[in-house]
């Protein structure tokens, strides 16, 4: 038997099947609105980021995620925008979104990795440089980061290797050669230092670390003018760089210029508030200026950050003698000594025997 067909029907089909063509239509529409707004905020934060005006580069990559919260391209170069600012913190926020959303960005890993060094959290970098370094053939700046994790980790030879192998896949980086002189600047190898950085100034004399170094290589050669000489000329290459405002304050400390120390020391900690060397440096300010409660807050904040800080140990130790407590002083003395610091082994047979 045939079945009789109900009037109305296909015409009542076809309109359903007319609606959800429009809709997919609408939706798939909606689908390219979405990405084109998402792209436009891309974009233009992209042109911020190449004008060096992070705030607003942030701003736009803000909005693109606001449109697309998986959008991994943004988070990541929202995290660079962050991590030019010295906002490390957010800027490891940035990336682990950016990995979230994408876990092959394998620059995203790179880049944290960066940022982690600059809060010093070196182990959570080795472990993302190690990823790194499995999925990429010109591992350079992967030798390169992983030399400074060693390095701030206290495992000079492996840094040394580090670096060493960075070198080997781009010789003509005149940074490496000056993160060597760094490494035999704290082995108090003065001569190595020198053989360094003189090799690099080969490479490129106009790099402002190059003076930075050197004024860190005078003040161990007991010659704070030639040393103040070389941070400012660093100064006038770099002006606004927060390590070398430091470094110059920590000259002017060492010189008794007391006063003009310190501005420059708060400058450091207002570009980089997680420069642990500003803290301490600011410590020993107040400890010379014989404030001793302030002196006592700031040091031990650089310590928290970094126990192993160069001479950390060794002016707690002075600043407890200050406050009448020598057994504690001594334990700082000695921790000082077991770091190889000649201050701490003859605080110890001044004061501890």
């Amino acid at each position: 038997m045939i079945s009789k067909i109900l009037p109305g029907v296909f015409p009542r089909l076809n309109r359903i099947i007319t609606l959800v063509i429009m809709a997919g239509i609408i939706l798939f529409a909606g689908c390219d609105m979405k990405e084109i707004k998402r792209d436009r905020f891309y974009n233009r934060g992209n042109l911020s980021l190449e004008k060096n005006e992070f705030a607003e580069a942030i701003r736009f990559y803000e909005e693109a995620v606001t449109v697309d919260p998986a959008f991994s391209k943004a988070w990541n170069n929202m995290g660079v925008a962050h991590k030019n600012q010295n906002r490390y913190k957010d800027a490891i926020i940035s990336f682990d979104q950016a990995i979230l959303h994408d876990p092959e960005m394998i620059q995203a890993y790179y880049n944290r990795a960066d940022a982690n060094i600059r809060i010093g959290r070196y182990s959570l970098a080795l472990d993302d440089l190690e990823i790194v370094e499995s999925n990429l053939k010109d591992t350079s700046a992967v030798h390169f980061l992983k030399g400074e994790c060693f390095y701030y980790l206290g495992k000079y030879d492996s840094a040394i290797n580090s670096f060493g192998e960075a070198m080997q896949d781009d010789p003509g980086n005149e940074e490496i050669l000056i993160n060597m002189a760094v490494i035999f600047l704290d082995l108090d190898s003065l001569t190595e230092v020198e053989n360094w950085l003189k090799q690099a100034e080969s490479l490129n004399s106009e790099n402002a670390n190059i003076h930075n170094v050197r004024s860190m290589l005078d003040l161990k050669r007991n010659d704070p003018e030639k040393a103040l000489t070389h941070i400012e000329t660093a100064l006038t290459k770099d002006p606004g760089n927060a390590y070398f405002l430091n470094n110059k304050g920590f000259i002017l400390l060492v010189m008794d210029r007391m006063q003009e120390a310190l501005p420059l020391i708060n400058r450091s900690i207002e570009k980089d508030p997680d420069n642990k060397w500003a803290y301490r440096n600011k410590g020993i300010y107040y400890f010379k200026s014989g404030q001793f409660n302030e002196a006592e807050r700031l040091l031990k904040r650089a310590y928290d950050m970094d126990p192993d800080l160069e001479e950390i140990n060794y002016y707690l130790g002075l600043l407890y003698l200050e406050l009448d407590d020598p057994g504690l002083a001594c334990k700082y003395f000695k921790s000082s000594a077991d770091l190889g610091e000649i201050a701490g082994l003859n605080a110890i047979s001044q004061y501890c025997q």
